[in-house]
């Protein structure tokens, strides 16, 4: 996944746009649903999806200047 956002212009779309944002968005739902659903003992494989889920996240929502993402985390993470 990191290779192929690397591979991803600066300027882009607004469909391919649409495509990142919608990552963004499947990612911290990746995250939140694990968050909601982990029992007292985590594994290590979730500690690193969970991981470059957010890296993925942030790697969208700062680097092609999608800033209301993270409005949108700060709503899904919040109890």
């Amino acid at each position: 996944m990191f290779s192929l956002l690397i591979k991803v212009e600066d300027t882009v779309s607004a469909d391919e746009m649409s495509l990142l944002r919608n990552l963004a968005r499947a990612c911290l739902g990746i995250v939140k649903k694990r968050r909601d659903v982990k029992s007292e003992y985590v594994e290590a494989a979730d500690a690193i999806s969970d991981a470059s889920c957010w890296m993925i996240f942030t790697a969208i929502a700062s680097f092609w200047g999608q800033k209301d993402l993270w409005m949108d985390a700060e709503t899904a993470m919040s109890y």
